[in-house]
């Protein structure tokens, strides 16, 4: 239950980043990080709706569809973690 409730959050708030990214902030953010900031994470919370349904269901794959969502937010997390520390390092000032 609690999972399947994290992942509805998690849809919820990638829609919620996709109007904002593709609709607010259209161009300012480029295709790729468009896709690391809202589709992958969506993918990954999507992910976790199925596994939550198919662990309820007691189905074989619910396991493994759980640790694929975890493993696909993972990696959106850590590109995106690595992106925000290029983007720090490259727009801060050298010092006198």
């Amino acid at each position: 239950m609690t999972l399947g409730g994290l992942g509805v959050t998690g849809v919820a708030y990638s829609l919620r980043q996709w109007i904002r990214v593709f609709f607010t902030l259209r161009s300012r953010i480029n295709p790729a990080d468009r896709i690391f900031y809202v589709f992958v994470p969506g993918l990954g919370y999507l992910l976790v709706v199925v596994s939550a349904v198919a662990l309820f269901a007691h189905r074989p794959l619910g396991a493994e569809l759980t640790a694929a969502a975890l493993i696909v937010l993972l990696l959106a997390g850590i590109r995106n973690a690595w992106d925000m520390t290029v983007w720090i390092i490259t727009r801060s000032r050298p010092r006198a």
